[in-house]
């Protein structure tokens, strides 16, 4: 019987060698410590209103509009469907020049209330105004206190080229709005800012 030639390596396998380089156990361990970490505020909840902070009370700005038509809908609501804000205020600006190009001049802006809800799980509103500015503060305090914010800037095209589409900016940090979607892939969910307790 003979054995492996002197000096010579055993034979490993594929999967050793892997395990060389990767510690499997520590990758396991490492896994389950980050799922733990993102689950956790979830799991302390015990049954009441989630954390403030977790993914189910992130607030979304939704837009949409249908092609042809002069109405944009907006609806702000959580991820989770039953969580309750305890207000949901929503200012616009209609009546200045931009059609998509550069941001518009956000301190020049004439405000005015759109939304002004307490104690509830959406709001929402319509409006011909085009193009219209939004300013979009969430205030979530069911379990631990979370402000979400964004403000925004929307313009649509019916039938100037390129025909229907909706363009989008934000200078909130924190805020990614897609510059261009084609209104046929409407609806837009747009995640608001966290920003903590502190507030906007």
């Amino acid at each position: 019987m003979s054995g492996p030639a002197a000096g010579a390596p055993p034979s490993v396998g594929h999967r050793s060698r892997i395990g060389e380089y990767v510690p499997l156990p520590l990758v396991a361990v490492a896994m389950l410590l980050v799922g733990l970490l993102v689950l956790t505020p979830l799991l302390l909840s015990s049954g009441g209103p989630p954390a403030a902070g977790t993914v189910l009370t992130q607030a979304d700005l939704i837009v949409d509009r249908v092609a042809g038509e002069n109405v944009t809908h907006f609806y702000v609501r959580a991820v989770g469907l039953t969580v309750r804000y305890a207000s949901i205020e929503v200012t616009s600006a209609s009546g200045f020049a931009w059609t998509g190009t550069s941001p518009p001049s956000w301190d020049s802006l004439a405000w005015g209330p759109a939304v002004n809800a307490t104690n509830v799980l959406s709001a929402s509103f319509a409006t011909s105004d085009n193009p219209i500015a939004l300013n979009v503060t969430v205030l979530y305090n069911a379990n631990g206190v979370a402000y979400y914010v964004g403000t925004f800037s929307f313009y649509a095209t019916n039938t100037t080229a390129p025909a229907n589409t909706l363009y989008g900016l934000s200078p909130t940090s924190g805020v990614t709005v897609p510059y261009q979607n084609g209104l046929a892939s409407l609806p837009l969910a747009i995640p608001l800012a966290d920003v903590g307790s502190g507030g906007p």
